[in-house]
């Protein structure tokens, strides 16, 4: 047996049905993460849309695609973002989201039957080319068998949820063949993986279609940044779902799917960006509000000090606490009988409301000379009886539920800044310590203000918050206005653009994308600075072989292989460097 397995016609043989592989490496995967050079996309998950923008420079930006998260049938994205909001703020709570991943688990038995096949084809080819090396000198391609000058191309990996891809493509075809009568499903269905990870890859094949039929940019590659409160582990479907709509992602401790509030901070002015230098971040929706307070360091890298999150605040409130003043109003003018509960007005009759305000607010049609509490609009309001009310929105029910929203705001942003530490150490020295330990925390916290506004601080620190230099504001476009006057008026800003570039114009629904793009530049800076040290080696390489005298094609093959696999080790050890370099200068 041992004598017919050498026989060197059969090993020749081998070698030659190798040139043709009939059987596919089930085993040659790659990862499904993208290591090419980087697109300069950076794509924002925002809780109601999604938005891609392409960065020419750092100051040169083009918003190549906007989608829409809403669904007014079934269940959306934003469905999604919001029920992880709501368990974020129940501490404890189980996931929303059920994982129905075990349903899409592929057989594994013609994956072990295709492992074992390619692992004795490696094994036949390496033993035919170890074995017969002088008779192989005969055979043209006898080194692109045994020593390949070419870079290795394995395939890429299955998704597991890859039948998702066909499942939209039908959708598609359905409602342009049949646009009249295609309808959703109007009953709710349970959130699962399976779904929430389709409508992400959804609106990144819309993202995908517009930056190509509007701005033909192919993308392929893209930095991804989610809202904050998405937990890690499912941080994890939205790459799944890139993979799905061939668009990269980089996987490397700092590359996962960010929070846009971290990616919101690069695009801070360059006034900004020195050492000790402090930014305040306003994440702001429809059900949201949060404060950020970062450092620059030395590396001009941001670090989050701390934030401080309020859990009722948001857009919302003022729709709602709107509609309860409208309420109020009418029950003030009518009988005991026909009076209106609070919570009689239903949600989709809140886009009246929202409706009327702007209206009220941006409409051209009213005259200059008229105050803006004497606007007025009226509005007819389904109740949840089906009873219809008129309601007159004024100027004056406007500015009321605003001023209140701005007190809240403030009182979350000097909450965030307030130098607590200093203010208890403080606390500490008078007599009535005692006494204000007992205090509640509302109780506390006022005292602090009082003590912030009459006392004066402590002279090492200046003030008893903490500086801010610039303010970067979340928004859909909505409230931005609102949220810089009481962000202003909480850091006793001045109305004046501030000094040195502050107060650029940034439209507050492309700011994370923005910085997700930025660090996509970051990440091309990289890969052109390893491509250029590979460059460097190969030419070294080159050199050496001709200096040591390099003769025979079967010796320049062995050496090119050879090169090869140092090269992929020091690539390798190149990108781990860059990890851990990433990581010490905060990116």
């Amino acid at each position: 047996m041992r004598n017919w397995i050498s026989s060197p016609r059969l090993q020749l043989l081998i070698v030659s049905i190798c040139l043709v592989s009939p059987v596919t490496s089930y085993n040659d995967y790659i990862s499904k993460y993208y290591y090419g050079k980087p697109d300069p996309i950076g794509v924002d998950f925002a809780p109601t849309y999604a938005t891609a923008v392409y960065a020419d420079s750092e100051r040169n930006f083009t918003v190549i695609g906007h989608a829409d998260g809403v669904s007014e049938n079934g269940n959306g994205y934003a469905r999604y973002i919001e029920a992880l909001h709501s368990q974020a703020m129940n501490w404890g709570s189980p996931s929303p989201i059920i994982d129905d991943s075990h349903q899409f688990e592929s057989d594994v038995w013609h994956e072990r039957a295709g492992i074992w096949l390619s692992s004795w084809y490696q094994q036949i080819k390496r033993r035919a080319c170890c074995t017969i090396r002088p008779l192989l000198k005969t055979t043209k391609s006898a080194h692109q068998i045994c020593c390949p000058s070419n870079a290795y191309k394995p395939r890429l990996p299955r998704s597991q949820y890859q039948h998702l891809v066909s499942q939209y493509k039908r959708t598609m075809l359905l409602k342009r063949l049949m646009p009249k009568y295609f309808r959703p499903s109007m009953t709710p269905q349970p959130l699962t993986k399976s779904e929430f990870v389709f409508l992400i890859y959804q609106l990144l094949a819309d993202l995908k279609s517009q930056a190509q039929e509007a701005h033909n940019i192919t993308i392929t590659s893209a930095i991804i940044v989610v809202p904050p409160w998405v937990p890690y582990d499912l941080r994890k479907l939205f790459d799944e779902a890139a993979f799905l709509a061939g668009i990269g992602t980089f996987q490397t401790p700092f590359d996962e799917p960010h929070s846009r509030v971290e990616m919101a901070v690069r695009t801070a002015s360059p006034s900004s960006r020195q050492s000790k230098k402090t930014v305040m971040v306003l994440d702001h929706g429809q059900y949201h509000l949060s404060a950020h307070h970062f450092v620059m360091d030395e590396w001009n890298g941001p670090s989050e000090r701390f934030h401080s999150r309020a859990f009722i605040l948001g857009s919302r409130w003022i729709w709602a606490n709107l509609g309860t003043r409208l309420i109020e109003g009418l029950n003030s003018n009518v009988t005991e009988e026909v009076k209106i509960p609070r919570g009689a007005i239903s949600g989709n009759e809140l886009l009246k409301i929202i409706d009327g305000r702007i209206v009220i607010k941006s409409s051209t049609r009213w005259p200059e000379d008229l105050e803006f509490t004497n606007r007025s609009k009226s509005i007819n309001i389904t109740e949840l009886s089906g009873r219809t009310r008129l309601f007159n929105m004024t100027g004056a029910d406007v500015q009321e539920v605003e001023e209140q929203y701005t007190a809240k705001v403030v009182d979350l942003v000097q909450h965030l800044l307030l130098r607590h530490d200093m203010m208890t150490e403080y606390f500490r020295t008078r007599p009535d310590w005692e006494t204000i330990s007992k205090l509640s925390n509302y109780e506390h916290w006022k005292l602090s203000l009082d003590v912030a506004a009459n006392v004066l601080p402590p002279v090492d620190t200046g003030s008893w918050f903490h500086s801010v230099d610039e303010l970067i504001i979340l928004d859909d476009g909505w409230e931005v206005e609102l949220l810089d006057q009481a962000a202003r008026k909480a850091l006793a800003w001045k109305d004046a653009v501030p000094e040195e570039g502050m107060g650029i114009c940034i439209p507050a629904s492309e700011i994370a994308a923005r910085g997700a793009a930025l660090r996509a530049l970051e990440l091309i800076s990289l890969y052109e600075d390893r491509q250029r040290e590979a460059e460097e080696m190969r030419e070294i390489r080159d050199q050496r072989s001709k200096k040591e005298g390099w003769n025979g094609e079967e010796n320049r093959a062995s050496f090119l292989y050879g090169a090869q696999m140092e090269q992929m080790r020091d690539q390798k050890v190149q990108r781990d460097k860059d990890s851990v370099l990433d990581w010490r200068i905060g990116r």
